[in-house]
């Protein structure tokens, strides 16, 4: 896609983030927008800050994970704006920390309803829509955890995998149909975004009145180094967003953040394979951070 004005872009996780810093460039560049999330109050702000560059914005309270719900904004779109040129599934949560024998159930159906499902539910109700028209982009949010495996998330781990390989199959099926419709997969390292409090957004999360004083405190601290952690080392979000529209420009597949650093990751697993090797032992502090 080379002309973005007066075209239309769909983006969930859309009111913050990567999502939105994606938004803003599509609005500089004069594209019709609709940004979903689950977050009313983030939706609000994000249209009024969206809104500044003059650009037609809709904001859409959605839960990636119903499908109806996803229907539904497919359907809104083309019913104001009578066609989707570009489809970002960018919805994500961080999932939980820990070994897999400690996983709950409830947590593994958390983090692959959103990660893994979320985006399903997008290209099922948008990519039919793509291919009716013979035009269009998808973008699908996965993680250089969905190219290397980190030890210690494996949830959030499966989920990007699955994210890759369903990008991979989607852009090869699009091509061999002969559909003038393209495919990037989004893998970023480390971003300065919310996604280490992503927990709030749960469903069915409460607030814990019974917490004693100690164990709120550290619960603080928690979502204080989270914030201070991605504040101090994550790329910003309007670096990805550039390099995403950069992506959609020359229609690259592959959205490497940290380009180098995944690179050597993505080697080293490889010849792990090729060479019957036991694969190397990863945890998230080893997401690259050299782009």
């Amino acid at each position: 896609m080379k002309e973005f004005k007066n075209k239309v872009a769909v983006i969930t996780g859309g009111a913050s983030g990567i999502g939105f810093a994606i938004a803003e460039r599509a609005a500089v560049r004069g594209m019709h927008i609709i940004i979903a999330d689950i977050e009313q109050a983030v939706l609000d702000s994000a249209k009024a800050q969206l809104e500044v560059h003059g650009t037609t914005v809709v904001s859409s309270q959605t839960d990636v994970t119903d499908p109806q719900q996803m229907e539904s904004l497919a359907n809104s779109a083309i019913d104001r704006f009578g066609a989707v040129h570009l489809m970002v599934n960018n919805a994500g949560v961080g999932g939980v920390a820990g070994p897999i024998w400690e996983t709950e159930l409830s947590d593994w159906r958390w983090v692959l309803n959103v990660n893994m499902w979320g985006v399903i539910h997008g290209i099922h109700a948008f990519s039919k829509i793509m291919v009716r028209q013979n035009e269009g982009h998808i973008v699908n949010t996965a993680s250089v955890a969905g190219l290397m495996t980190a030890s210690g998330m494996g949830g959030y781990t499966v989920s990007k995998h699955a994210v890759v390989a369903m990008s991979e199959a989607l852009y090869g099926e699009l091509q061999t149909a002969n559909v003038n419709v393209d495919v990037s997969v989004l893998c970023p390292s480390y971003i300065n975004t919310n996604i280490g409090t992503s927990d709030r957004n749960r469903p069915g999360a409460v607030v814990k009145v019974d917490l004693t004083a100690e164990d709120e405190q550290k619960e603080i601290e928690r979502k204080t180094y989270a914030k201070k952690f991605f504040d101090e080392i994550g790329m910003s979000p309007s670096e990805v967003a550039d390099k995403v529209f950069n992506a959609i420009e020359n229609r690259d597949f592959y959205i490497l953040t940290h380009s180098e650093g995944t690179k050597e990751k993505v080697k080293n697993r490889m010849n792990s394979i090729l060479n019957n090797i036991n694969p190397p032992i990863l945890s998230s502090g080893d997401f690259p951070l050299s782009e």
